[in-house]
């Protein structure tokens, strides 16, 4: 039995549609039953132990003798001290400090302590009169020791560097020029969507003329290519929200940016270039199946008007 084209695109529009809407899913899921099923300490524990200590520390910034009690102090302890002292000697020294803490990831090491990240926003005000209160956030990694029965203790905390080194000049050159293939790409797609409507042009009523029908889906193509230009977004370390990737989609699919951008970053947007591609191609293969059914129409009116035009004329 013969396959009729109609077929063949209504099959590849369904195929092509389940292959978006899985690859939009698999990197939202897969982490979630990866942290289903690892072991893991309590958070509750995990999160009052780190919310003590950043009291502690909040305390640093107005009290000389106020102290972690970790030995020796954390890095950002000794952070902290360096700066209420370069404050108070610049005369504006910190007046409050009060931070809120949320609790990232939590996993057991190998020795039985617990590996934390913690993103903490701290509110400062100075003594200079303006009443001024300034807000900064950070990434903390950090150790405890413990246990869930007895409560943990941090004794390891660094705050991290939020900027990252550049890629040389030859990978991110690389990187650009797949960039450029990528968008030539969907230049090529979008070309086709009004080529197609120029090509069956005849078949359009006259109220549809061939470029602002082909434009149409050309202009859809172009707000797909558009979601490339975005920043990726990655599950953080939280499991319930997103952090947004330093590089934009299209010009982050070069493997040797791992180490500047992400492991994750990288994938992700390959992921979401692939799922663009392919909601591009549908897009096409919808405009391809209005026409064949455009077609199809018209020539059963041709073959109605031949067959009805004898028995009018007779009339």
């Amino acid at each position: 039995m013969r396959l009729s084209r109609t077929c063949v695109v209504n099959t590849l529009i369904v195929l092509l549609t389940v292959a978006v809407v899985c690859l939009v899913l698999l990197p939202w899921l897969i982490p979630r039953i990866q942290e289903a099923a690892r072991d893991k300490p309590d958070p509750g524990r995990v999160l009052t132990a780190i919310r003590e200590h950043q009291a502690a520390l909040d305390a640093e910034w107005t009290d000389a003798e106020a102290s972690t009690g970790a030995s020796p102090p954390t890095r950002a302890e000794t952070t902290i001290r360096d700066l209420r002292k370069r404050l108070a000697q610049d005369g504006i020294p910190v007046t409050s400090a009060t931070s809120e803490v949320k609790r990232i990831r939590a996993t057991y090491q190998d020795d039985d302590s617990v590996h934390a990240i913690a993103e903490v926003s701290t509110s400062k005000t100075y003594a200079d009169g303006s009443g001024t209160t300034s807000v900064e956030t950070n990434l903390h990694t950090l150790v405890l020791t413990g246990n869930d029965p007895d409560g943990y203790t941090v004794v390891r905390d660094e705050i991290v560097d939020p900027a990252r080194p550049s890629p040389p000049d030859d990978i991110q050159h690389r990187a650009d020029l797949m960039a450029l293939e990528v968008s030539v790409l969907f230049a090529a797609i979008a070309v086709i969507a009004v080529v197609l409507s120029r090509r069956n042009r005849a078949h359009l009523p006259r109220c549809l003329a061939w470029l602002p029908f082909g434009g149409a889906f050309a202009l859809m193509t172009g707000v797909v290519w558009g979601y490339t230009v975005g920043n990726a977004r990655i599950l953080d370390d939280f499991g319930d929200s997103t952090l947004s990737c330093n590089g934009e989609r299209f010009d982050s699919l070069d493997s040797r940016l791992v180490p500047f951008l992400s492991r994750d970053c990288v994938t992700q947007s390959r992921i979401d270039v692939l799922a663009a591609l392919l909601a591009a191609v549908v897009i096409v293969l919808i405009e391809y199946r209005i026409l064949l059914c455009m077609r199809a129409g018209l020539g059963y009116r041709k073959r109605c008007s031949r067959c009805c035009s004898p028995c009018f004329s007779r009339w």
